[in-house]
């Protein structure tokens, strides 16, 4: 019998493991910024050098270079920071929004001018709750023990007031938190719950749209705001989910790439379909037709063409396919074919 043994390294002989998590290219400049074991560095590939450029216990996420390549953008925890190369002042970028206010998402457009914000405001935080007892079975013998909590008869406590906002982030450090938070549109909360989701910007970064739910009235509704107006956002389409419970979740509206209508995901005919918005007349149209379900996935550069997955082929089986948006007209992309099961 063979006996093995195993050796140990010296803690300064063991190799480290940890690599790069994630990184991004400057747009300005032949260098990146990469995440290596949760800190943040700059990577300068023309000089050959390294830059720390962060030592903390938090995890700083959607890091980018700034659009001027100055500086560099990164969310820690929730909190937006901006920070200009060879500057000691680092700024975190705030919404203007009133205090008493909670901030539950911030946006930035891609062209780091603009937040999106959406914001609560608790109108009963109170919940009534009532002693439930039950029995554990844990230990030698069976213990009756109790603790507080609400049961599904009891009143549900009053919804929050919800707000969605924009805001215009300054260039100058010194005034990158003084621009006003223009309201683009308010729930009074009470006894209609309601979702919202995230606004997402344009390609232009000209424009956002997001839509509401409301579970209780099955209402869904999409709105659309502007930039360069001070009016609330605009409602674009409304309607009722005509489909299964968690259908309305899937309606997450996107500008189309020419900004000229939105694109959402809708079951009108039995199948969950993308369909175009427009803004102007709030009408929509279907861009696919036919009995099959299809996901949209992303629109190429010219915003001409909408990739899918389609169970087009076949109920149990999914491909990519490139949809020609005004036609609709639609090209296999994935050209394996996958067996089918039989009964």
């Amino acid at each position: 019998m063979i006996k093995r043994t195993r050796r140990f390294l010296p803690d300064e002989e063991i190799p480290e493991y940890a690599g790069v998590t994630s990184f991004v290219w400057s747009e300005t400049a032949l260098e990146m910024i990469v995440n290596y074991k949760n800190d943040l560095y700059r990577f300068d590939i023309e000089n050959d050098t390294i830059e720390r450029l962060t030592k903390t216990k938090e995890h700083e996420v959607n890091f980018s270079f700034t659009k001027e390549g100055d500086g560099y953008i990164f969310w820690c925890g929730f909190t937006l920071i901006r920070f200009r190369f060879g500057n000691s002042y680092i700024e975190e970028i705030s919404p203007n929004t009133p205090s008493d206010q909670q901030i539950e998402r911030k946006i930035l457009s891609s062209d780091q001018q603009w937040l999106a914000i959406v914001t609560s405001k608790s109108k009963d935080g109170n919940v009534n709750t009532r002693k439930v007892g039950y029995v554990t079975y844990r230990d030698r013998f069976a213990k009756f023990k109790q603790h507080d909590r609400p049961l599904a008869e009891d009143p549900k406590p009053a919804e929050n007031e919800r707000w969605v906002y924009m805001q215009k982030v300054s260039d100058p450090i010194h005034n990158g938190t003084e621009e006003t938070a223009i309201e683009l549109f308010h729930h009074p909360g009470g006894d209609e719950k309601l979702r919202i989701t995230d606004p997402k910007w344009s390609k232009d970064n000209k424009k956002l749209v997001f839509r509401t739910y409301n579970p209780q009235t099955e209402e869904i509704i999409i709105y659309a705001a502007d930039v360069d107006s001070t009016d609330p956002a605009k409602i674009v389409h409304h309607a009722r989910n005509s489909a299964a419970q968690r259908s309305p979740e899937r309606v997450d509206p996107e500008f189309t790439p020419d900004g000229r209508y939105v694109l959402a995901v809708f079951e009108d005919t039995g199948f969950r379909q993308p369909w175009l918005i427009d803004p102007i007349t709030e009408g929509k149209i279907p861009i696919l037709k036919g009995n099959f379900n299809a996901d949209p996935i992303s629109f190429n550069e010219e915003g001409t063409t909408l990739y899918v997955l389609a169970n087009k082929e076949h109920l149990v089986r999914r491909d990519l396919y490139a949809v020609d948006v005004v036609s609709g007209e639609m090209t296999r992309m994935t050209k394996e074919t996958a067996s089918i099961p039989t009964q």
